[in-house]
């Protein structure tokens, strides 16, 4: 598995310790005499040997279960403390790495010296992250245990900047082995990105206002976050952690759903002008403000919203009623300098019958005086 040539290491043989890992990861002597095999292998003054050694020990690291990945990382972390009576040094000490320099003499191999420097660094530090973050409680915490947040956030940008760094170097050497660590060590972004999520959300959640410091750190992880994953955006992220900290929960997202209905009918309304959409302005807020869901208190942020729209809604109803007043009072002029055809032909029919009579009256009157 650790032969020192530029192959990749055997999957096969990778994926059958993890195995053996998972099932005995509560056996301590078991993980001690794997570890203590790689330390002398990683120990070896050869460049292939020490990266392969490092990728073994990354490579388990990520296969293994949760449980097992835990009793790994703790046996990593105190055996680094153990002195290895057999080669009178530490186990995985770093100094050994440093003794590689003098067996390498190709280009090749000078560029892996160069490649074992970052990627020890990035696998250690990833082991302690990884301890510290399963320590750690992502529910909920206090103010005191801010500062513990903001430690666990920075090593992660540690962790990631190492790994950028580590992969525009393996990006200059082209071997199986090398893809293999870089293939590695792009697994873990993904990890690494829902780590740093997890606690910013968390610390946005919980937080108000920051400090300068905690500032500059919470602006660095929000640029960290967008390196990892493109599609992130930290503007929708502060917006929800500013509804869930004065009181959001999952239960009020059809109150969000029916405010942005609300808001979208208001607009139509403005724009129309109809006076029946009142009517369902206010009916979407009678559904807003008294449905089931509503015994739950309404954050602030959408309360703020609620009376906006309250506000649209009346503008838009005193500015109906006024149009309508206007309309009316126009219609009554228009109906009081207007004469109904049937009515006007009726009364100059009258008035001629009247004329007419009184001539007849008068031709009477005037025979009967001769």
């Amino acid at each position: 598995m650790t032969k020192p040539n530029s192959a990749e290491i055997p999957f096969t043989q990778l994926g059958e310790l993890n195995t053996f890992i998972d099932l005995e990861f509560d056996n301590a002597e078991f993980l001690i005499s794997i570890l203590a095999k790689l330390s002398r292998k990683f120990a070896e003054p050869n460049v292939y040997t020490q990266s392969k050694a490092l990728l073994a020990l990354h490579s388990l690291f990520q296969r293994a279960s949760e449980e097992a990945k835990i009793s790994w990382c703790e046996a990593i972390k105190s055996m680094r403390e153990e002195f290895d009576q057999k080669l009178g040094i530490y186990f995985f000490s770093m100094e050994v790495i440093e003794a590689a320099s003098t067996s390498a003499d190709t280009v090749l191999e000078l560029q892996l010296l160069a490649v074992n420097r970052l990627y020890s660094v990035y696998v250690f530090k990833a082991v302690d992250l990884h301890l510290a973050l399963t320590g750690s409680s992502t529910s909920s915490f206090q103010r005191k245990e801010l500062n513990k947040v903001i430690k666990n956030m920075v090593n992660i940008i540690e962790v990631v900047e190492g790994g950028v760094k580590l992969e525009r170097l393996l990006a200059e050497v082209d071997t199986p082995l090398t893809r293999q660590i870089l293939s590695a060590v792009l697994h873990d972004r993904k990890w690494l990105f829902q780590q740093l999520k997890k606690l910013y959300e968390l610390i946005l959640r919980k937080e108000s206002c920051f400090n300068q410091n905690e500032h500059m750190v919470i602006q660095q992880v929000e640029e960290t976050l967008i390196q990892l994953n493109s599609d992130f955006h930290p503007e929708s992220h502060f917006e929800k952690a500013n509804m869930e900290r004065d009181g959001y929960d999952d239960n009020i997202v059809p109150i969000a759903e029916n405010i942005v209905d609300m808001n979208r009918l208001c607009d139509n309304t403005i724009s129309s002008a109809k006076g029946s959409a009142d009517a369902n302005c206010h009916g979407i807020i009678d559904k807003t403000l008294h449905s089931d869901q509503q015994s739950r208190s309404i954050p602030v942020s959408l309360q703020k919203v609620i009376e906006k729209s309250t506000k649209n809604i009346s503008h838009v109803t005193s500015s109906n009623q006024s149009r309508l007043k206007v309309e009316s009072t126009n219609k009554s002029k228009k109906s009081l300098g207007r004469v109904n055809p049937i009515h006007k032909s009726s009364t100059y029919d009258n008035v001629g019958a009247s004329r007419k009579t009184k001539t007849e009256q008068s031709k009477n009157h005037t025979s009967k005086s001769k």
